[in-house]
């Protein structure tokens, strides 16, 4: 198995590195899926939607009214053409932290990222999912969100039938 993941982080590390030798500059801005789901603060979530006609719905989702029964609502309102959505998470939800100044290979980014986090925060590793951030530098950067933030929001959606496609940070 470490010789297969070596050979696919060489293989990922030099494709990325000679795709970054010519295409220089800003790529393209990744896709939002028709629906989106916003984490304002701890119980409460803005869902945002396009209905067939392109019309923009938004719903808000608390305590009160849990995220579950927003997102059916919602989709009895505008039934959305793919069943993908995104999860946007606000400045005050997670933190960035750069690993290196060179892009690593993804098995080694994912071991130095929960090692770094331990290393440097009082987070539990078990505790926050990291997400290997996508930007312009070559550098290595990833997000920590916590769980307990985070887990809600997915599970409401699996347990609404739509896939989880993207997740932008603020």
């Amino acid at each position: 198995m470490g010789v297969v993941n070596s050979i696919n982080d060489f293989k990922t590390w030099w494709l990325d590195t000679i795709a970054t030798m010519f295409h220089r500059g800003s790529g393209p801005a990744p896709q939002q899926a028709p629906l989106s789901i916003k984490l304002t603060s701890q119980n409460d979530y803005t869902v945002t939607a396009l209905s067939s006609n392109d019309t923009l719905i938004v719903e808000n989702a608390s305590e009160k009214q849990p995220l579950g029964e927003t997102l059916r609502q919602l989709n009895r309102k505008a039934p959305t053409r793919e069943r993908n959505c995104t999860i946007q998470v606000p400045r005050n939800r997670f933190f960035v932290k750069q690993l290196a100044p060179i892009k690593l290979p993804p098995s080694q980014f994912e071991k130095m990222a929960a090692l770094d986090l331990i290393s440097s925060t009082p987070l539990n590793a078990d505790d926050v999912h990291l997400y290997q951030i996508a930007n312009n530098d070559t550098s290595s950067t990833y997000a920590a969100v916590k769980k307990s933030i985070f887990d809600p929001a997915i599970e409401a959606c699996r347990h609404s039938g739509l896939k989880v496609s993207g997740v932008m940070f603020e």
